[in-house]
């Protein structure tokens, strides 16, 4: 029996690189994604109500966060918008639209899907960077192993 270490080494490596990403895909960390979607929740439901205020409604008509900046301050009826105004007046200026309610309602939840793409990839990427740290650490090792045996021999 004539074993091919290289080929079968190789193989595992990218078995090993194929599961690794895999893992980091699937293995988000759940809290963290817990925390964001109670937090995306809640400021769905408070823009929809903020929407339908006559104060918020003339911030969002007047498109100038500076009408009443009491309005927009933390415990005020227009939180939930000020905070994601800088968001809204981008996605304005590059859609050509008028800024309503439902407008300000699109862009969270876009911006909520971009972040937890961001998310995963990231997490993708810690575990796919790891896992080769690791094989280069092993691979160093087998090459060390290898290097010391033929001294041995020689």
């Amino acid at each position: 029996m004539n074993l091919n270490l290289k080929k079968g080494l190789i193989r595992l490596f990218l078995v090993g690189l194929v599961i690794s990403a895999i893992v980091g895909f699937i293995k988000v960390d759940s809290d963290q994604l817990m925390n964001t979607n109670r937090f995306y929740y809640e400021s769905i439901n408070s823009l929809e109500k903020e929407v339908k205020d006559p104060r918020c409604v003339q911030v969002l008509n007047s498109n100038n966060l500076n009408t009443d900046p009491a309005l927009l301050k933390y415990e005020g009826p227009c939180y939930h918008i000020g905070l994601f105004w800088d968001k809204v007046t981008e996605n304005k200026k590059s859609k050509d639209q008028v800024v309503t309610g439902k407008f300000v309602i699109e862009v969270v939840q876009e911006e909520r899907s971009s972040q937890h793409l961001q998310y995963i990839l990231v997490n993708t990427g810690f575990y796919v960077i790891g896992y080769l740290f690791i094989c280069f650490v092993l691979w160093l090792a087998f090459v060390t192993g290898r290097w010391v045996k033929r001294g041995f021999t020689s």
